[in-house]
């Protein structure tokens, strides 16, 4: 992973000098020739080339700070800053720096600092500025040229205080392997703002061999900046979303609250599919054409590339392509000040197109338009998946979804997992969704059927998009039973219905189905006796539809219990009849 991160670092990497950084700033000060205060002025966010630094705590960058530093309102920190200061007294460029600060000037600028800077930019870095000179006072020629100096200095001081070893993640022995911070990452969530550390020892529990801190990881310094640069490019590239609050990121998909996934190819070439399991509306066509040229299709052996290679010398074939480009992803909590990696996953970039479109192939489901009538194709997009393992609280005739419900956030990294590897989900995510519908009352939703259908097909079932007449499992029959009960019940009783059968039994029904059907069939049968006297075609072409389905099952043989795999086959059966019934709703009226 880490040397993976390395080289997409190296890729990434638009500054020449190790020693320097881009660094943000919002607000500039601008000091006299003389070192008078003139101004603080505060601006929207711009970056410069600053002095590189991996870890604020105990340190002060040069010449580019915080007002904690720069204008002494933390005095230990600005002491800090001072002594960084000193080093540099003797440049030509700093010469209006120091009376600012011996002759006390900065007590004007500290003084001006509450009326002129908001309050939601006072945390901003501050940036020196000469009046009538160009630039900032830091990107003086004589000012970088010295950071990179001392920094040689340093790197060749490091080099030749003791043997140098190889670097665990380059092999390489050109850099020094220091006990110092690697650097702050930015934007993971759940992270503090000013970054959190991929890899860090802070206590000797964690250290081995006689080493001390990250002298433990055994990582050089220029690996360590190239994964540090790499994490920061992939968690915060993107560009602001016009006439909305937030952002669109290039190489980042928020899985939840506290969980993001990044992810990169080798290459660098983009792969536009990652877009479309969470934004599944605006890609319905791409969607479809994906399906249709899916190798699910053209392949149903399921005979890898890599074993057509091997067999190709017999075949006397040389056609095979195998594709070199890899995809690389995985998925960052923030726990504070550390990060945890929750998952790590690489593999071809096609064959991620392939799982994707595998995803597609299990997930969409029937579902009729309520306005038109007119029964399609659904896919349901990610956060409609992982919302749907959560608690819904009815409110008049709505659900309302609790997005602090600690299964959505579980679930979205299980998702992501599954639609780009093709794997297995967990049995725990089918019980969660079984028990929010038997808790509502039957309220087996798109997304719900949607999920459902994914998981027992990537465990083996073959579960169809829609009705399957030749689907004669028994707790898939059982549950289109049920609904068809449910549709007698309402076409007899109209609207003035008390206790629908849907709330009243779907519980009992799809987890003890002996015990329930005989109730349900003796309250039927009242149901089609009353209908016979109102609506005698209707009342027949119901009787019809439920005689043909128990052709598949013994009304008298129920089973005792249904198991979780046959619970989510019944909420499928279910949902499925539930549509025709709607769909046919006009028909039947008729």
């Amino acid at each position: 992973m880490l040397n993976q991160l390395v080289e997409y670092g190296k890729r990434v990497r638009r500054i020449e000098s190790d020693a320097l950084k881009n660094e943000s700033y919002e607000i500039t000060l601008t000091i006299s020739k003389n070192g008078d205060f003139i101004s603080l002025i505060p601006h929207e966010k711009r970056t410069a080339l600053v002095e590189l630094i991996t870890a604020k705590k105990g340190k002060a960058r040069l010449l580019l700070d915080k007002a904690e530093e720069v204008l002494g309102i933390d005095e230990k920190k600005h002491e800090l800053f001072l002594d960084k200061l000193a080093q540099y007294w003797y440049l030509p460029s700093l010469k209006p720096i120091r009376p600012f600060y011996e002759n006390g000037k900065v007590k004007d600028a500290l003084a001006d600092f509450d009326k002129q800077i908001p309050p939601k930019q006072q945390n901003s870095n501050i940036a020196f500025r000469v009046y009538g000179e160009e630039g900032l006072l830091h990107q003086h020629p004589d000012v970088i040229s010295e950071i990179e100096k001392k920094y040689a200095e340093k790197q060749k001081k490091q080099m030749s205080q003791k043997k140098q070893s190889r670097c665990s993640v380059c092999g390489g022995s050109t850099s020094p392997i220091t006990d110092e911070p690697h650097g702050m990452i930015r934007g993971v969530p759940k992270g503090q703002s000013s970054g959190s550390a991929l890899i860090s020892f802070n206590v000797t529990a964690f250290e081995s061999y006689g080493l001390s801190g990250n002298l433990n990881a055994h990582i050089c310094t220029a690996c360590a900046r190239n994964y540090v640069n790499a994490l920061n490019t992939l968690l915060n590239s993107g560009e602001e979303i016009s006439g909305k609050k937030g952002k669109r990121f290039y190489n980042r998909k928020n899985l939840s609250r506290d969980t993001a996934m990044v992810f990169w190819t080798k290459s660098g070439s983009k792969v536009e599919e990652m877009d479309y399991p969470d934004d599944t509306q605006a890609n319905i066509p791409k969607i479809e054409l994906l399906l249709q040229n899916s190798l699910r299709r053209k392949q149903p052996s399921g005979e890898s590339d890599y074993r057509r290679l091997l067999n190709s010398p017999a075949a006397g074939k040389d056609n095979v392509k195998i594709d070199a480009d890899r995809f690389y992803a995985f998925a960052l909590s923030g726990a504070a000040a550390r990060i945890a990696v929750r998952d790590f996953i690489e593999t071809a970039a096609e064959t991620v197109v392939e799982k994707i479109a595998d995803w597609f192939f299990d997930i969409k489901i029937i579902k009729t338009d309520f306005d038109t009538k007119v029964s399609g194709v659904a896919y349901p997009c990610i956060s409609e998946l992982h919302n749907s393992c959560a608690v819904h609280t009815r409110e008049a005739n709505r659900y309302k979804c609790d997005y602090e419900d600690p299964s959505i956030w579980r679930a979205s990294v299980i998702l992501w997992k599954a639609a780009l590897t093709g794997c297995k989900l967990p049995i725990s995510l089918l019980d969660t969704v079984l028990r929010r519908i038997r808790l509502e009352g039957g309220r087996v939703t798109t997304p719900r059927a949607s999920l459902l259908k994914l998981i027992l097909n990537r465990g083996g079932e073959q579960m169809s998009d829609r009705t399957d007449e030749k689907n004669t499992s028994t707790a898939y029959v059982s549950g289109r039973i049920f609904a068809l009960l449910e549709s007698i019940q309402s076409a007899a009783l109209g609207n003035n219905i008390n206790a629908p059968i849907g709330e009243r039994f779907y519980s009992a029904a799809s987890t003890y189905p002996s015990q329930t059907f005989g109730r349900l069939l003796r309250l039927t049968a009242s149901h089609l006796s009353k209908l016979k006297k109102e609506k005698p075609g209707l009342a027949i072409t119901l009787d019809k539809k439920l005689t043909a389905l128990f052709v598949h099952i013994d009304r008298d043989a129920f089973p005792v219990i249904f198991s979780l795999k046959e619970q989510g086959e019944f909420a499928i059966g279910y949902y499925h009849q539930r549509q025709d019934n709607f769909s046919n709703k006009g028909e039947n009226n008729e």
